[in-house]
């Protein structure tokens, strides 16, 4: 799940995307560029459909490649857990399963605090009319997956664990 969620973030954390090339005129910076063809299509949408100006795709790509970089010793740490968290079953130690299982929860919680806060200086890259249309494409995803427009947890919010 957790893996769903980075991969959320990376590529849908705002709906964002990989066709950008296509959409942003060729004098387009090529590091922007490669930013861009990192975090997915949903970039691609969300400077189409957000008319981002090239300074935002610029200041945008930025956080994006500071978040990416931010998390990523935490993601390759959640991943030799989890690796160590299913071998562990071979040889059950109910010890080791909740030290390995707190330190992916304070991982968990630092990646999407990156998260968090890379949304937030991305709000402040955005105009008014901009934060509104980005309100309404996290609500169509919402909805398109079913979540009832609720990012993390459940009905009760108690999480889906």
């Amino acid at each position: 799940m957790v893996n769903m969620m980075n991969k959320y973030f990376v590529g849908a954390i705002f709906g964002l995307g990989l066709a950008l090339g296509a959409s942003i005129a060729p004098a387009q910076d090529e590091d922007v560029m490669d930013s861009m063809h990192r975090f997915g299509h949903g970039m691609a949408r969300m400077a189409h459909h957000l008319e981002l100006t090239d300074a935002q795709k610029e200041e945008i790509s930025v956080i994006f490649e500071e978040a990416h970089a931010a998390g990523a010793a935490d993601r390759e740490r959640r991943e030799v857990l989890r690796d160590e968290l299913e071998t562990l079953m071979d040889d059950y130690n109910a010890t080791q399963a909740q030290a390995i299982s707190t330190e992916l929860g304070e991982i968990h919680g630092r990646l999407a605090y990156i998260r968090i806060d890379s949304r937030a200086q991305i709000n402040e890259v955005l105009t008014e009319e901009q934060l509104e249309e980005l309100a309404e494409m996290r609500e169509q995803h919402a909805e398109r997956r079913g979540k009832g427009g609720k990012r993390f947890g459940g009905p009760d919010g108690r999480g889906d664990f």
